[in-house]
């Protein structure tokens, strides 16, 4: 679809209007993930001030692991495929703590405070 403005057409804006659309639905998974971040109550918590910046990362990032799993409809718009979970943290499943040396970690890390 061509727009016309003033007997131009306007590309430009109709792929500026497709790429927001985009972001929308990007914002619109993160807060139907997370209720809390609706209209009502962004305001009070970007006026609460404290820690605002971590808050958002953290969502931010769990999202992310979240599209991993799941894929989001702009993945799924243009064709591509998410990252594992493993792929976008860089690690691998040979990494992953198994909870054998539990007690001993305790202790060093006890150690280390001392």
């Amino acid at each position: 679809m061509i727009v016309k403005k003033n007997g131009v057409d306007d590309i430009f804006h109709v792929r500026m209007n497709a790429g927001r659309i985009d972001v929308e639905h990007d914002f619109g998974l993160i807060a139907s993930l997370f209720k809390w971040l609706s209209v009502k109550h962004t305001w009070h918590l970007l006026a609460s001030g404290d820690h605002v910046h971590e808050h958002l990362f953290s969502i931010f990032f769990m999202v992310n692991v979240y599209t991993c799993v799941c894929g989001n409809k702009t993945s799924i718009k243009y064709g591509l495929i998410p990252p594992t979970v493993e792929e976008y943290l860089g690690v691998s499943m040979s990494d992953a703590y198994d909870g054998n040396d539990a007690a001993n970690l305790t202790m060093d890390h006890l150690n280390t405070q001392l």
